[in-house]
């Protein structure tokens, strides 16, 4: 299949402090709606001190029976600055650091219908992630994106494409890929792996195809290689 992405901004709800326990309950009153992307200090950023401490969030998920199977996962391009997901009440993952995206693995712990994500932050200052100094900002929230990605069991990593051109001048450019295929099933699976560069939409140059096999639960990198003529080099006049 091709990999969905899919937004989940809407549908969230918030409530300040830390809430122990209640990423197993409804949502009391307390709690109100907010769209993403959120800092602990809206509406009232003319205040004279950031909010430091907690912040819960929470969303309904609908699963649709057609991704039964499928490797379902929550991205967030950013929350700041420690994140502790939950998913139907049970612990999905957790990520410090307030610059970095995550993504979460859904996929055992979600079923078709309704399913509830709740989300703990947390902004107290921590000196191993980010200095107190300077520029950096430490009003907390989930102040990025929030997406859920479905795709199939066997399939390329999230962010598991890198590209180098070792050797490149205007008449021709060696172009190198390195993938990263994950195998979530128990079996090994051959594939066959490829990739092209476009232009405007049209491919110009083929990289690849390469057969590889992956062992079950493995993630293997696959080395694809191709040659593009007449490259368009970087350059500041055509960026």
């Amino acid at each position: 299949m091709i990999r969905e992405h899919r937004f989940v901004n809407d549908g969230w709800t918030f409530a300040y402090g830390e809430h122990p326990g209640a990423e197993r309950e409804p949502a009391d009153p307390d709690w109100f709606d907010v769209g993403l992307p959120h800092s602990f200090d809206l509406p009232d950023f003319r205040e004279l001190r950031f909010y430091i401490g907690h912040g819960c969030y929470r969303r309904t998920l609908d699963v649709p029976e057609s991704w039964a199977g499928k490797w379902i996962a929550l991205e967030f391009l950013g929350v700041f600055q420690t994140a502790e997901v939950f998913v139907n009440g049970r612990p999905a993952g957790r990520h410090d650091g307030g610059y970095t995206p995550f993504t979460v693995d859904l996929s055992g712990l979600v079923q078709p219908g309704p399913n509830e994500v709740f989300v703990r932050v947390d902004n107290h200052w921590n000196p191993r992630l980010a200095p107190r100094g300077g520029d950096y900002s430490f009003n907390g929230g989930i102040y990025r994106d929030v997406s859920v990605i479905v795709a199939d069991r066997v399939r390329i990593d999230w962010h598991g494409l890198g590209v180098t051109t070792p050797e490149a001048d205007h008449a021709r450019a060696l172009v190198r890929a390195a993938v990263e295929v994950v195998n979530d099933e128990p079996h090994p699976v051959d594939v066959d792996v490829t990739a092209a560069i476009t232009q405007a939409g049209r491919p110009v140059a083929d990289l690849g195809p390469q057969r590889a096999t992956i062992p079950g639960g493995a993630t293997v990198t696959v080395e694809l290689e191709g040659a593009l003529d007449d490259p368009l080099l970087w350059h500041p006049d055509h960026p």
